[in-house]
């Protein structure tokens, strides 16, 4: 479950898919107006139940600024202070068990030691198109959900 929030934190769309789904859904034309949002306007920001480093890398290209999470780990918290990115998290668990965890680290071994997000986001798009699943979106913001962000 992945929700965006605007700077006044009202919420924008709440967003429902398997694995990393809802955050690429973000990267896609129907989630183009709440990533703009996510990108410009103070305060904005993310409520992702699950967030590890591979959330975070896309989250930073976008230039989210704030995350909470529901659960999260040490290595998603040491990559959001070396971003200089706020993340907040109700429960830390030792690790995050995802394949895609630990391609990030190879990403970011490659990368003198932190993780590219635009390699980031490549690779969880191939992933994704591997494994295709749907995404809800429900609105409560009703104008941002015009695909070319008129409203």
């Amino acid at each position: 479950m992945l929700r965006v929030y605007d700077g006044a934190q009202r919420l924008v769309v709440h967003l429902e898919g398997p694995w990393l789904h809802p955050v690429l859904w973000l990267f896609s034309e129907e989630g183009a107006s709440a990533c703009r949002l996510l990108a410009r306007e103070p305060g904005a920001y993310v409520f992702d139940s699950v967030v590890g480093t591979a959330a975070l890398g896309c989250y930073r290209l976008i230039g989210v600024s704030r995350v909470e999470a529901g659960l999260s780990d040490s290595n998603a918290a040491a990559l959001a202070r070396a971003w200089s990115m706020e993340l907040s998290v109700r429960r830390y668990v030792e690790a995050i068990e995802c394949s895609a965890e630990v391609d990030v680290a190879s990403l970011a071994a490659k990368n003198g030691g932190l993780p590219d997000p635009e390699a980031v986001l490549s690779m969880l798009q191939r992933r994704a198109q591997a494994r295709p699943a749907a995404v809800t979106a429900a609105w409560n913001e009703p104008a941002f959900a015009q695909p070319d962000g008129a409203g």
